[in-house]
């Protein structure tokens, strides 16, 4: 979830509207929590960890969850390291 909010960061010059991005992508994650594709968006993570602690018959299954998070994790910092400096280099 970091990774993609530096990924917004970087490749996006206003601050105001990176703000309003990373609260309005907070309120899909409480859809998507309820889909068994919950582990794709990575706004979900703290909420599905914390909904799993309060419920003690759910559990937290790592094999979807961790690749997915590691991919998602390489492609936004890759995407944060290539524009990088960019807006300095114009």
């Amino acid at each position: 979830m970091l990774s993609v909010f530096w990924m917004l960061s970087i490749c996006i010059q206003t601050p105001i509207f990176v703000t309003g991005l990373r609260l309005a992508s907070v309120v899909p994650s409480v859809l998507m929590i309820n889909t068994k594709l919950w582990f794709i968006y990575p706004m979900c993570y703290p909420f599905y960890v914390i909904t799993a602690k309060y419920i003690s018959t759910a559990q937290v299954s790592l094999f979807p969850w961790i690749p997915a998070a590691v991919g998602i994790t390489i492609v936004c910092l890759a995407i944060s390291c290539i524009f990088f400096g960019k807006a300095e280099k114009r």
